[in-house]
């Protein structure tokens, strides 16, 4: 195996594209700009531009006539994308080298190197030093693998593995693939993009989630990146206009340091108006630090929601999955103090962790809304991350965790003609949830986050739940039973989610209802069923329901509920609204509820309009601008509504 200098390297990161937005490949862009800095390789290797789109087949081995290397980097939205090419790249290229790593490579599977013979080596863990080392040693003239700690390779038909490289400790010897020019190509040659970056300030994580490969894969002392790289970072984001920056941190707010940082952020934007916003994953347990940065963020139009995060609810689950939560008093005192400050905030959980089951799951969102949270609950599937410990036989066996491999929903990505389908490994079983509550328990998530959430029925629940008693579980279970069961557009939405459930279980289905009306993206479930919702007339089936659920509620107090709803939804045409004016004692009432205020029940009638509505271009703007843009920052409930007198 022997290599013509200098040595040409093809980095491959490909992701897709948002919309007009696309990320830069910073994973192989640190590997490049640390690469090119070493002595070791002045004069040896050349780079040419990372591949950061999932570009045809063709297009790709058209650009690699001359090349010897080529590195990938994998998770699961690149996965069979970068096997297909990797394949047809050894295919029409035999001499080229092909190496692969990153968190999709699996650790503890020495037969997929055997599996996939087309892949000539794998790093194991962080790479930069690893794969400096590789080029130096294919550089050399001479190459021997098997002296180069922390990869594998297959030799003589046996898997090779050398000794797992020490984690670097000194985080300052890696260089900035922004600051060292590793972009700079990339941003001439796409004006048509707007990139958004990534940037780590420490690395590691302190906590071990069992459904993470986070954690398994990094649990480990956390170390830092200097504060100058970090400011100069700011800085070149403001220069070239990055609209979205994007903290790959595991627990952004964890440092005192980290509230200069935000400041320094801050200032960048101060002074060139970039970037414009800001997210990240915030740290676990949230505290002061993390409520001051969030605010310095907020007071600069920069937040983009911060990050109250349970998972679950049930404390043996939790156990079960190795974490803690705050107390439920204090995520109550902390959602009011966001809310009250106008800083949006949302809460994440999971469906088919091990120890859950359908009643403690609706009970937690219940406790989660009855605390406040009743604009941004985010709720996600179990997945089956490659290297996550959830992922081990052991695991999964003894929790009775069954999974489904179904395409990749890659939320709001764009979709590309004859692209390669992306899988991952959903539970839909566990010794606590058979599939029957699975499926239960999906439609109870998706309907909360649709009618609740975004505003379908919020007023509704919470005037009913504060006049008449009644539990938001007992409300949403009641209406999503009673539209399974209805001959109308949303009987037939509920039914159809019940059949993606069941066809996802059968092992001959997606969570993707393929519905592209409102662009062509890969929308979340409980988005398209919001927006085929509001598209139709749906306020007459509401009543319907509340009027045969709940007997003891008053007609007139239904009647008026269901006026005042309407008032307050983000709709297509505001505009429409604006000749209304709608006398309401619910307005004030409903108010104190939402912002955890202490209210003597007393209403008092008042007329309301909506002030300067907003009409939206197309159901595509709309859908883009309001649900998509908008949920994180808690704008599905008009903020626009007005005391006439």
């Amino acid at each position: 195996m022997t290599f013509q200098q200098p040595l040409v390297v093809q980095m491959c990161q490909p992701n897709y594209r948002y919309g007009n937005n696309a990320y830069f490949p910073y994973s192989v862009g640190l590997l490049q700009a640390f690469c090119e800095e070493d002595n070791n390789l002045k004069g040896k290797v050349v780079f040419k531009d990372a591949i950061f789109l999932r570009l045809p087949f063709n297009t790709v081995l058209s650009t690699l006539k001359e090349v010897n290397v080529v590195g990938f980097s994998n998770y699961i939205w690149n996965w069979n994308y970068n096997l297909t090419l990797a394949k047809k790249i050894k295919e029409q290229y035999p001499h080229i080298f092909i190496c692969f790593g990153g968190p999709q490579v699996p650790l503890n599977n020495d037969h997929f190197l055997l599996d996939n013979k087309f892949i000539d080596a794998v790093v194991d863990n962080e790479g930069e030093v690893v794969f400096r080392d590789l080029l130096i040693e294919l550089s050399s003239g001479n190459p021997n693998l098997a002296g180069i700690s922390g990869i594998r390779f297959v030799e003589s038909g046996i898997v090779r593995k050398t000794p797992i490289k020490n984690r670097i400790e000194d985080l300052t010897l890696l260089p900035s693939p922004y600051l060292s020019g590793t972009f700079d190509n990339t941003l001439k040659n796409n004006p048509d993009l707007q990139f958004q970056a990534t940037q780590e300030t420490h690395r590691g994580c302190p906590y071990s989630c069992t459904f993470c490969d986070w954690g398994s894969a990094t649990m480990t002392k956390v170390r830092r990146f200097s504060y100058e790289k970090l400011n100069s970072e700011y800085e070149w984001f403001g220069v070239n206009k990055i609209e979205l920056l994007y903290n790959a941190d595991a627990n952004y707010g964890l440092f005192p340091e980290d509230i200069d940082l935000t400041n320094a952020m801050i200032n960048a934007k101060r002074k060139f108006g970039y970037p414009k916003k800001f997210r990240a994953a915030y740290a676990k347990n949230s505290n002061d630090r993390v409520f001051n940065i969030s605010k310095a963020l907020e007071d600069e139009d920069m937040c983009k929601g911060v990050t109250l995060s349970f998972q679950s609810m049930d404390t043996n689950t939790l156990d079960l999955i190795k974490r803690k939560n705050m107390k439920i008093n204090n995520f109550k005192e902390l959602i009011t103090t966001y809310r009250q400050s106008g800083i949006p905030t949302y809460t994440e959980l999971i469906i088919g962790l091990p120890g859950e089951t359908y009643e403690s799951f609706s009970k937690g969102v219940d406790t989660l809304i009855s605390a406040g949270q009743h604009d941004s609950l985010s709720i996600y599937n179990a997945m089956l991350l490659e290297n996550a410990e959830m992922n081990s036989p052991a695991y999964k066996n003894l929790h009775g965790i069954k999974s489904q491999r179904i395409p990749l929903l890659l939320l709001h990505g764009s979709l590309e003609d004859g692209d390669v389908t992306e899988f991952y490994d959903v539970v839909i079983e566990t010794s606590t949830m058979p599939k029957e509550d699975w499926i239960k328990t999906n439609i109870f998530a998706w309907g909360v986050q649709a009618f609740h959430c975004l505003n379908l029925t919020q007023s509704i629940s919470v005037a009913l739940k504060g006049v008449y008693g009644i539990d938001f579980k007992v409300f949403y279970e009641n209406l999503f039973s009673f539209l399974l069961e209805h001959d109308s557009y949303l009987g037939l939405l509920f039914r159809d989610l019940k059949k993606m459930t069941e066809k996802v279980i059968e092992g001959r289905g997606n969570l993707d209802f393929e519905d592209r009306t409102f662009g062509n993206l890969m929308w979340p479930v409980e988005e398209i069923v919001f927006l085929r919702a509001v598209s139709g007339e749906y306020s007459p089936i509401i009543e319907e329901f509340l009027l045969s659920k709940f007997p003891a509620v008053s007609k007139s107090d239904i009647q008026d509920l269901i006026q005042y709803q309407n008032l307050t939804i983000r709709s297509f045409k505001q505009s429409l609204k604006d000749k209304i004016f709608l006398e309401s004692n619910w307005h004030d009432f409903i108010g104190d509820l939402l912002e955890n205020r202490e209210s003597n029940l007393c209403r008092e009638k008042v007329i309301l309009k909506i002030q300067n509505p907003i009409d939206y271009i197309s159901v595509e703007d709309y859908a883009r601008e309001v649900v998509w843009y908008g949920r994180k920052g808690s704008s599905l409930r008009a903020k626009n509504i007005i005391k006439v007198k």
